[in-house]
């Protein structure tokens, strides 16, 4: 999978304004979000923590929608995994101030489920 995320580099079709251009540009954007998605979801299944860490510490790592929680998940999970307990709970606490400030909401159900496990670790 990182080889196939490897190819998307920018944005694609950027220079392209039509309507045909810009549909495809968030249809090609979702499919990569997508793609990294599930590559960062093997590496925390297969219990290499360092490299999902180092793909989400990367400058693309930046989510395209704030509020998107998933990432969020995915760090903490592996900074858990990394035994860095108590950076994931900080990276939780952030997450959640910021959902409640920007949004008035409380983190969703898987974010508080990884939360949650991360405390019956200790």
């Amino acid at each position: 999978m990182s080889a196939a995320l490897a190819l998307f580099r920018g944005e694609p079709l950027v220079n392209l304004p039509e309507p045909f251009a810009q549909n495809e540009r968030q249809r090609l954007l979702e499919r990569r979000r997508t793609l990294r998605l599930a590559s960062l979801e093997c590496l925390v299944l297969l219990g290499r923590f360092g490299e999902a860490l180092d793909d989400l510490g990367a400058p693309s790592a930046s989510p395209s929608d704030p509020f998107d929680e998933s990432l969020p998940a995915l760090r903490m999970q592996a900074l858990y995994g990394c035994e860095r307990q108590a950076e994931a709970l900080n990276a939780y606490q952030e997450t959640r101030v910021r959902l409640w400030d920007e949004l008035g909401v409380d983190p969703g159900e898987e974010l508080r489920r990884v939360s949650v496990r991360s405390r019956s670790r200790r």
